[in-house]
């Protein structure tokens, strides 16, 4: 990847939409992102794609002790969906593809069939 790809994702990660709530601004993208990156660095994840499976449920959510002080809820749903919401130099760079049954709901008064 070159400098300037590099210098994209860079501001693209340090500047997520992060959602108010009554906690202060939820922490679940970057605790994602955190998680991604350390599953890669581990070797565990080789390619452009991460599945929700029991290893980056776990990770997460030991990251999660680890970092969030706040009474927000550790649900790594919410972040796999509106990270869609974000931009890298103005397109999306995450998209998400559910396998037919496994649809994520983040959304409270959303509905999946």
């Amino acid at each position: 990847m070159d400098t300037a790809a590099l210098h994209t994702y860079l501001h693209a990660l340090t500047h997520l939409k992060r959602a108010p709530t009554r906690y202060g601004t939820a922490p679940h993208k970057p605790v994602l992102m955190l998680t991604l990156m350390e599953l890669v660095e581990k070797g565990i994840v080789l390619d452009n794609r991460f599945e929700a499976n029991a290893e980056l449920v776990g990770t997460f959510l030991e990251n999660w002790q680890l970092l969030v002080t706040t009474p927000h809820q550790a649900d790594f749903t919410q972040p796999f969906y509106c990270l869609q919401s974000d931009k890298a130099d103005g397109e999306s760079f995450w998209h998400q593809q559910t396998k037919p049954g496994c649809q994520i709901s983040a959304l409270p008064s959303s509905k999946t069939l």
